[in-house]
């Protein structure tokens, strides 16, 4: 009767063993699930997010790309502006000169210091509006 009683511990034992080992596989079965899940879900709304945000990313880039095109477009043009008057300003002053230089020239003594002067006068206004032409058509 002990071995009886043995083997019935025995198999009462083991079943019970066999029904904790079938719940702790099913248990890992549904937490193995949950967390299949929630992987998905998780992956899902990380998609979205980036999704959105590179979406987000690429308007932010096409904005500044527009703000810089502007910025570039009216520093281009105030640089010019300001060239332009610096060639204007350069000319004025160069013919301020000339003129001065044509005054002295008239106060020579012999005719051929007149021509002269007025000779190299006359090409360094050439130069000069030379110069100027080509400035103002490169600033255009």
């Amino acid at each position: 009767m002990a071995a009886d009683e043995t083997n019935a511990n025995d198999r009462t034992g083991a079943d019970q063993a066999t029904r904790m080992a079938e719940e702790a596989a099913r248990r890992f079965e549904e937490n193995a699930e949950r967390v299949r899940q929630m992987v998905e879900q998780n992956s899902e709304r990380v998609r979205e997010m980036v999704e959105q945000n590179s979406e987000r990313l690429g308007e932010m880039v096409a904005q500044n790309s527009e703000r810089v095109r502007e910025f570039n477009s009216a520093m281009q043009e105030a640089s010019k502006s300001t060239s332009r008057s610096v060639v204007d300003n350069s000319t004025k002053a160069a013919k301020s000169l000339f003129e001065l230089q044509r005054q002295m020239a008239g106060n020579a003594r012999t005719q051929w210091a007149k021509d002269a002067a007025n000779t190299q006068i006359q090409f360094a206004e050439d130069v000069t509006e030379a110069w100027a032409k080509a400035a103002r058509g490169l600033l255009k």
